[in-house]
């Protein structure tokens, strides 16, 4: 009988050992591979986007608004300077940004009643989305936008637990300050307030009980935002319009026949669409929906904020277009609310077949989500490898390849010595972005083709006289080197050219712009 107890015994410890020792093969082997995919993006050291260079063209200028975006990326730059006074690691400050969001969602899991174990693990499989690893290449508005989306996500669930109005009252405060923070990073998080709207209509007549604190936190959010307003107001042709813009289809006068064809393509985008951000989420988001378990009432509040909005830019996808990125605190607040259902649902620290089938599954998703992220950043170099001569597939696959080039492109531009009294001419944001932050003010001059959609430079460096004024104590005549794409000049204009700048891809393909000389005006 003793004999008996004491393998009884030993065997518990045995069971208990090997959940605990699955979880910590987890913790290991995903955060290993999530600190390789952080350190990849550091390593690889692509040159900045045009929408980067933008980003830090704004921080030297700061306004409450700027062309397509609101000032909040423009002001978080210009405080990276503090630590980064060259602004050589942008990246890194977005993947602190998506940090930073990783720990503000475990703290929501913990809120929402899962243990710290299963937060962690939660978080370690939310840091290993290709949303979040593709995203930390590049630093956007996202970063910002995603912290504020969760940080607003927590504090209203906290105003509606609180235990007494006044405590609720602050927190209905702090959140109308830091949505209005975020709407001054990215006009999105207007959507919050839908998302906040709907969850309250659910609640039926206990959502009364918080009107006084949601008009004290839109009263805070108003106050918040309204520079930015004012900014709107005074400048309409600017922000207001790139959002029309954006919103325009394109069948409006098309025949019949190719009515129908465009339908077509916009239902082709909806779906491409919906598959973006199921991917986003990894493909293990799948093993997530089949749980049979009640939503709690976090959850039920993570779909509010979530699934309306989403539905939102489906239609946008299929009545015009919708970029993948646009939904993507909506699509990670769905990831957050499937992953702690199901988390719900199963013991992952539970001894026996039970525990290790639970994390067997959540490995899987975690795995295929860094090899997925590992494919998106390097699948077009290993097609490179295998196949050098599938060119156009390389560069197809290459998400990098409006980057790449453009450093040795500006070597070559700094090799030709222009005289600093002649500056550019040029008619594209590429290549205005790269003359702005390689050459700066006074140096670059945008030439609107019939074509050109209005953008920053458009508005901003088009005109002659403001050029010349820039240049201080400089005659007012102003002499131009014209820097064009080679297919768009006309054969008979190259031959002037006084020299020819690639910008090498991927593939090895390379673009080449044609440096044209100018007679001083």
């Amino acid at each position: 009988m003793k004999y008996s107890v004491t393998m009884s015994g030993r065997s518990n410890i045995h069971a208990l050992m090997t959940g605990q020792s699955q979880l910590t093969w987890f913790a290991w082997v995903v955060g290993l591979g999530l600190t390789a995919q952080g350190l990849a993006v550091h390593l690889h050291a692509l040159p900045y986007t045009t929408d980067e260079l933008q980003y830090l063209a704004w921080s030297k200028d700061l306004a409450w608004g700027y062309f397509s975006k609101p000032p909040g990326i423009a002001a978080a730059i210009r405080l990276w300077t503090f630590v980064d006074p060259q602004t050589s690691q942008l990246r890194l400050l977005a993947q602190i940004c998506y940090g930073l969001s990783l720990a503000v969602s475990f703290k929501l899991l913990m809120r929402g009643g899962l243990s710290s174990t299963k937060s962690w693990v939660a978080t370690l499989i939310l840091g290993s989305i290709p949303l979040i690893g593709f995203a930390q290449w590049f630093f956007t508005t996202d970063a910002l936008l995603l912290l504020c989306w969760l940080l607003s996500l927590v504090i209203a669930w906290e105003a509606l637990q609180a235990s007494s109005p006044r405590i609720a009252l602050r927190y209905w405060a702090l959140l109308g300050i830091v949505i209005g923070l975020g709407t001054l990073c990215k006009h999105f998080m207007l959507f919050f307030w839908l998302g906040l709207a709907i969850h309250l209509a659910i609640l039926g007549y206990r959502s009364r009980d918080h009107l006084a604190g949601v008009l004290l936190a839109l009263s805070v959010f108003v106050l918040i935002i309204s520079p930015h307003l004012l900014w709107l107001m005074e400048h309409p042709g600017t922000t207001l319009k790139h959002l029309t813009d954006l919103q325009a289809s394109d069948t409006k006068h098309l025949q019949t026949s190719d009515r129908l064809a465009s339908l077509g393509m916009h239902a082709l985008h909806g779906v491409e669409f919906l598959l973006a951000q199921w991917l986003g989420l990894g493909v293990g988001m799948m093993l997530m929906l089949r749980q049979k378990v009640a939503w709690t009432p976090l959850q039920r509040w993570l779909l509010a904020s979530s699934l309306p909005i989403l539905g939102i830019f489906v239609m946008q996808a299929l009545l015009s277009h919708a970029y993948a990125n646009w939904a993507l605190p909506a699509t990670f607040t769905l990831g957050l609310a499937l992953l702690a259902r199901y988390l719900n649902a199963n013991d992952i620290e539970a001894q026996g077949e039970a525990g290790r089938g639970s994390m067997s599954v959540l490995f899987v998703w975690a795995m295929s989500n860094l090899l997925m992220s590992f494919f998106i950043a390097f699948g077009a170099q290993g097609l490179k490898y295998i196949r050098p001569d599938a060119v156009v597939w390389i560069d197809r696959l290459d998400p990098f390849h409006r980057q790449r080039g453009w450093d040795t492109f500006g070597q070559h531009l700094l090799e030709l010595r222009k005289p600093p009294d002649i500056a550019w001419g040029v008619q594209d944001r590429d290549t205005a972005s790269r003359i702005l932050y390689q050459f700066g003010e006074g140096q670059l001059l945008y030439q609107s083709s019939p074509n050109t959609k209005l953008n920053h430079y458009a508005m901003r460096y088009a005109d002659r006289a403001s050029l010349a004024a820039s240049r201080r104590n400089r005659d007012s005549s102003m002499c131009l080197w014209q820097l064009r794409r080679e297919a768009e000049v006309e054969e008979s204009n190259r031959q002037s050219a006084i020299a020819k700048v690639e910008r090498q891809r991927l593939s090895g393909r390379a673009e080449v712009w044609l440096v044209l000389p100018e007679s001083c005006r």
